[in-house]
């Protein structure tokens, strides 16, 4: 993707993370940098007596390097389960998952010491807590053209109290149904607006088939190799470009059940070499593969239930 210079001159819309200074055409971006990112609220309709699930719009303008999710509006509503993460100058989005302990990508690079803000509706908002302890896990790795277990733990100094609320984490490693439509949130920065606001955006699970032919039809071919059924999930909204972006690293992916729980399935991890792309998805880890993982280095504090999806 481009330096930290480059997107200030790009900037618009995203969460995300850190990452390479330079991205070739071919190489995947890792969503890690300051930005903030916005979303789209569930809409329904209701029609002949029947309540029905709508299309999300596709929320505001785009350029080709963008600062917070693309498309979308701000999220007030999922603060309770999200945390920013800050280490230095970069910032990560992740996930409330346990009392203590908050979900979000290995590749954020994360050290003892590092700030975290739990259920604000802005990236400072809510409550401060420092990181006490972090485990990757034992199989990440990262090359210019994959990233495999792609998640982390990061334990706090302390609880998180009433600032904040757990969200359940999925344990069905078949959900979601190709094309369900789920949602991804995340912290980012505009170089227009510096806000932070906590942003989201509805988008379409895509089956690993059609992302690895996605990738492949833009001549990423060696991303498309990488794509593992175990570890990953592929999500974009194609007709309008909507996304994730630099910032929302480590954001929570979810979807929503048919008793109504919001169920966390996958942390965001990398997309291609644009953001806000409509035609190559963006890739997220599959939360459920990682479960003994997770009850492990928690000690089973962290709940997990078996994604029903509406």
């Amino acid at each position: 993707m481009g330096t930290k210079k480059s997107h200030m001159n790009f900037s618009y819309v995203m969460v995300a993370l850190v990452t390479f200074a330079v991205a070739p055409a071919t190489a995947l971006t890792l969503l890690t940098h300051d930005l903030r990112d916005k979303g789209i609220q569930w809409s329904h309709t209701v029609r002949n007596g029947r309540r029905s699930t709508r299309r999300p719009l596709c929320g505001i303008r785009r350029l080709a390097y963008a600062t917070r999710i693309v498309g979308g509006r701000a999220a007030p509503w999922a603060a309770r389960y999200n945390a920013a993460i800050f280490s230095g100058s970069r910032r990560c989005s992740g996930s409330v998952v346990a009392a203590r302990w908050v979900l979000t990508a290995a590749h954020c690079r994360l050290r003892k010491g590092d700030v975290v803000y739990v259920g604000g509706a802005s990236a400072k908002d809510g409550g401060r807590r420092i990181i006490s302890a972090i485990h990757r896990h034992p199989c990440f790795r990262r090359s210019r053209h994959s990233v495999i277990c792609d998640i982390a733990l990061v334990r706090l100094n302390r609880i998180i109290g009433r600032d904040a609320s757990p969200i359940l984490l999925n344990a069905d490693v078949y959900s979601p149904h190709e094309g369900a439509i789920v949602r991804v949130t995340g912290y980012g920065r505009d170089m227009f607006r510096v806000r932070g606001r906590l942003r989201a955006i509805d988008i379409d699970n895509v089956s690993l088939n059609d992302c690895r032919r996605a990738f492949i039809g833009a001549r990423m071919n060696a991303i498309a190799a990488g794509l593992s059924v175990r570890h990953h999930i592929c999500a974009n909204h194609f007709s309008c470009g909507a996304s994730v972006c630099f910032g929302d690293s480590g954001g929570p992916l979810i979807s929503r059940d048919k008793s109504g729980s919001l169920i966390q399935i996958g942390v965001t991890s990398y997309g291609g070499p644009r953001c806000g792309s409509r035609t190559v998805p963006d890739v997220y880890a599959r939360v459920a593969f990682f479960r003994p993982w997770i009850q492990r280095i928690t000690r089973n504090s962290v709940k997990f239930k078996k994604l029903r999806a509406v």
